[in-house]
Order: structure tokens, then C-alpha cells, then sequence
């Protein structure tokens, strides 16, 4: 018997069951549903194609509720605006979480015919027949909330999720612009909107000024309301800044103001009560400043010059500032002999990127010779132990040769995607818009599609703003001036 057995190889012996490799169909539908919770919506929309499970998976409301969660946060999105999230149907959780990609593929289309039909209008009104006649709108990003100012009277305003949603007659929140410090009839300007630090609330800066003569002083308020949790603006900090002779330049982060005159920058920081004061040559005019990642970044001079942000002291009360030395880190020449170059970036309502980012681009517009182009920059972080590079570094990206328009009729472009941006400008007869494509390779061309235009405005002036989001223009004009039409272009 052990001679047989000796003489039988190993090749011989028949294996009863041979291992069966695990594949993804075999893991448990709760583990499925898991794992496809951290994919991109586009790629939740392919994997519900390839089979039956997976497309069970698809239609999980968790997998949708979690991938809504990601682009609001990837796109910056405030949160409060499709919450209580919970209460929101599978069809609305799925439309919401894919609008950046269906608003890009939606522009592509309509394209070819030159104008973006309308989805609805809906008209905001002002019922109070003594209110003040609306003098600025400005959207939250994710479309929802809209913030407009009268004169002295500041409100927040629900727009609802979608086009169906209904505008109640009356603002979720009011506040009245007090007079302290100036004791005359006032008027105020939003500066900016930031979110608060947990995303969760709304954090507006105002300039407040006399309504009947030019004050020495402009007060400048910071305003805070959470719109789910309570119903009423709270002012958390206040200060009083003398004026410049001349017209003044803002731009305000999550923390402080950054305000240039004619001879001079001021830095106030609301949240420590402390600010500076520095002297400067730079030519700088509207909307030629901008701040990022600790740094000031001014577009002028033909030249693109980085400050970083210098020591604070503590505010002293009816005492000016403390004017310290401060020059650029950096200078980086952008176009010689430019005289009209302008920042596109939307100073008034830009919620920060994470603490571990930094804001990715910086776009400038600059008049060549009676056309126009805009250079894209990416802002690069530098961190290197005594480099004397900025910490925010600009570098040329690519530029778009725009068509020809004027500069001053509210350009503006907003970025769908890192390849994508879309540039709304004003005429005096209609709003226009156009879709610009980066190359996807480094130095292939740019894909300009035709311009569209997306409403007819008549001879009457008017304003607008505008969310990529959402897919949604606000626009205010002179003659209804106690109406805002809210117009929703995403079908």
C-alpha cells in the first residue's frame, strides 16, 4: 500500500473545490451601498447602469444624500441650503447633487442657437408700500438664500431649492441699519457675504454712510444670522474708519476688511478687533484687489504685486491706526502698458476653500488694443523656509481672447468646473453669456462656444447676480425697482 501511494504525484490528486476570487457582486448590498456613498455623481449615474444590484444601490437615498454632502462641500456651497436634507424626495437629492454637470452640459446645448430658454420666472416683491426700493441683491452660493439691501434696510430672502419652490411675501430676516456714531439718516453697502466658520451661518460686512452729507467717518457693521435657527441679524462687531479723499477699493475675507485709498492700505480684523495701517503708490481702482491663503493680491501698474498679511495691533478707540513700512513680497509683470485690467472674481459673495486649500485661480481681464483677454493664473502654495516667494503664487495658466464688450457692464466669470468657466457680461439690450473650455492637455487651444444670450433687459438699467450652482440670475432694474425677478435657467 505505501508503494502505491509513494508512486502517486501530487499533479494526481483531483482538488474537490477550487477557491472562489470574491468579486464586487458578492460583497452585501449594505457594503455596496457604502462603497458606492464615496463615488462622484456622474459615477453613481454610470455604476447604476452596469447591473441589477448596483442599481438598487443607485437609488439609495443615503448614496445620494452623501454625495450631495460632497459637492456642496467640493463647490462651496452653504449648507443650510437644501437642508433639512432628510426631508428631501430621491428625485430632488439626485437633481441637486448633479446641477454643476447638468448646467455645463445644458450651456453646450444651447449654444448653437444663441439664448438659454427660460425654465421659470418668479418675481420677488417688496409688499411693504413704505419700503425703500431695492438697491442690491446678492446670492448665496447653492441658489437658495438671497441677501438685498434698501437703502437702510438689509433682508434674507428664501428662493427655495428649485424652480417650483414658492417666494414667501415676507423676508425670513430684516435688519435696520442703526445710526450710531453718525446721528443722521443712513444708507449702507453689502461689502461681502462670507459663511460663518461651521458653514451653517451668513456673516455680512456693511459700509454704513450719512445719507445727507459726506461724514469725516464710514462705519463699517459685521452682521451674522444662522437662517435655520433663528430669525434675526446680530451685529458682532463695529468700528469707525475715516475716510479717504478719494474713491476706496474693498476686499473682505472671513476675517478682515482690506481697504485702499489713494495714498494707503487699512487692514481691520472684526474678529480680534485689531488693525494697521501702510503706505502704498500702487494705482489701484475697482476691482483690481483681491485676497488669498494671507496674502493681498493687487492687479496694477501692469504688474501683479503679492503683500502678505502684516501684524495687527489692537484698536484704540478715536485713535487712527499705526502706519507701519510694508512692501510686496513679490511682483510678478503681468502686461506693460495696460491702463484698463480687472479682477473677475466675485468680491461680494465667495465662501473660503478648506483650511488646507487655498483659493485655485485668480482671473484678470485687460483691454489689448480693443479686444479683450482674459489670463487665467493658478495660485500655487509655496512653502519653503525662507523663500522670498508668496505663499498664494500666481501662475500663468492659459488666456481666453474674449469677444469685444465693455468692461465696466458687470463682467464676470464663474467657474463650473477646473476646466470650465462661464463669462456673464452685461449690454445695455440684453445679458450674455459664454462658455470657455480649458484644453485638456498644457497648450492645446481653448474651446469658445457661441455667446448666449439670457434675458432681454430693454433700454431700462438694471442689475444682476448670479449662481452657477443653481443655474439661477436675480435681476433688479429702475423701473419695477421694488421687484427682483428670480430666473431659473436649469431644466
Amino acid at each position: 500500500m505505501e508503494g502505491i501511494i509513494s508512486s502517486v504525484s501530487a499533479n494526481d490528486i483531483p482538488v474537490a473545490t477550487a477557491a472562489k476570487q470574491m468579486g464586487l457582486l458578492d460583497l452585501s448590498l449594505d457594503v455596496l451601498v457604502h462603497t458606492m456613498s464615496f463615488l462622484q455623481p456622474g459615477d453613481i449615474i454610470s455604476a447604476s447602469k452596469v447591473c441589477k444590484p448596483l442599481r438598487e444601490c443607485g437609488s439609495q437615498r443615503s448614496v445620494w444624500m452623501g454625495a450631495l454632502r460632497r459637492v456642496c462641500e467640493q463647490q462651496r456651497i452653504f449648507s443650510p441650503t437644501f437642508e433639512p436634507m432628510v426631508e428631501l424626495s430621491l428625485l430632488e437629492l439626485k437633481r441637486a447633487a448633479t446641477s454643476h454637470l447638468r448646467l455645463l452640459a445644458h450651456f453646450k446645448r444651447c449654444s448653437s442657437k444663441g439664448y438659454i430658454p427660460r425654465v421659470a420666472t418668479r418675481i420677488l416683491e417688496n409688499s411693504d408700500p413704505a419700503s425703500e426700493a431695492f438697491e442690491n441683491c446678492m446670492i448665496i452660493p447653492g441658489g437658495r438664500f438671497l441677501v438685498t439691501c434698501a437703502r437702510d434696510i438689509v433682508q434674507l430672502w428664501d428662493l427655495g431649492i428649485n424652480a417650483n419652490s414658492i417666494i414667501g411675501c415676507s423676508a425670513v430676516a430684516s435688519l435696520k441699519v442703526g445710526t450710531e456714531f453718525i446721528d443722521a439718516p443712513v444708507y449702507c453697502d453689502v461689502l461681502a457675504i462670507h459663511s460663518t466658520p461651521d458653514n451653517q451661518g451668513l456673516r455680512l460686512i456693511l459700509a454704513v454712510d450719512s445719507n445727507q452729507v459726506i461724514h469725516q467717518y464710514r462705519r463699517y457693521d459685521v452682521c451674522e444670522i444662522y437662517p435655520l435657527r433663528e430669525s434675526e441679524f446680530r451685529v458682532v462687531a463695529s468700528a469707525c474708519i475715516e475716510r479717504f479723499l478719494t474713491s476706496e477699493e474693498y476686499w473682505c475675507t472671513e476675517n478682515e476688511i482690506v481697504i485702499h485709498g489713494e495714498t494707503a492700505f487699512i487692514v481691520w480684523c472684526y474678529v480680534s478687533d485689531t488693525w494697521i495701517r501702510w503706505e502704498s503708490n500702487l494705482s489701484v481702482s475697482c476691482d483690481q484687489l483681491q485676497t488669498c491663503n494671507d496674502c493681498i493680491i493687487v492687479v496694477a501698474d501692469g504688474s501683479i504685486a503679492v503683500f502678505a498679511m502684516p501684524a495687527l495691533q489692537p484698536r484704540v478707540h478715536n485713535e487712527p491706526p499705526s502706519t507701519i513700512s510694508h512692501k510686496p513680497m513679490y511682483r510678478l509683470s503681468h502686461r506693460g502698458e495696460v491702463a484698463e485690467s480687472y479682477v473677475l472674481s466675485n468680491r461680494r459673495c465667495g465662501f473660503a476653500p478648506p483650511p488646507d486649500e487655498i483659493s485655485s485661480f485668480i482671473d484678470i481681464i485687460h483691454n489689448a488694443g480693443g479686444s479683450y483677454v482674459l489670463d487665467h493664473y493658478v495660485l500655487h502654495r509655496i512653502d519653503m523656509p525662507g523663500s522670498p516667494l508668496p505663499h498664494a503664487f500666481p501662475v500663468h495658466a492659459s488666456e481666453i481672447h474674449m469677444p469685444r464688450f465693455e468692461l465696466g457692464d458687470a463682467v464676470n466669470s464663474t467657474w463650473i468646473s477646473p476646466r470650465a468657466t462661464l463669462m456673464l457680461y452685461k449690454t445695455r439690450s440684453f445679458l450674455a453669456a459664454r462658455l470657455c473650455t480649458l484644453p485638456a492637455t498644457e497648450g492645446g487651444p481653448v474651446t469658445q462656444y457661441p455667446e448666449c444670450q439670457m434675458f432681454a433687459a430693454g433700454e431700462e438699467a438694471y442689475g444682476f447676480d448670479y449662481c452657477n450652482f443653481a443655474g439661477r440670475v436675480c435681476i433688479r432694474d429702475n423701473i419695477r425697482s421694488n421687484e427682483i425677478r428670480v430666473i431659473d435657467y436649469l431644466p
